[in-house]
């Protein structure tokens, strides 16, 4: 994305940039019995505050 260098002057990079949380959550780690609607959501939960993880510490970075 940043070979690209599309502009974006609301940006403060002033280009687009990614960024992205990344999370692993092991199956294993789970009560038996876990529905898979909580699973998942855990999962999503995790990645998610990665995510913000990754915007907080300067944009364009990955963050798990």
């Amino acid at each position: 994305m940043a070979d690209l260098a599309i502009p974006h002057l609301g940006s403060p990079l002033q280009r687009v940039s990614i960024s992205a949380g990344v999370a692993c959550v092991r199956p294993d780690r789970f009560e038996a019995g876990t529905s898979p609607e909580h699973f998942i959501a855990e999962a999503l939960e995790a990645a998610d505050g990665a995510l913000y993880r990754a915007k907080r510490s300067g944009r364009d970075r990955v963050s798990d």
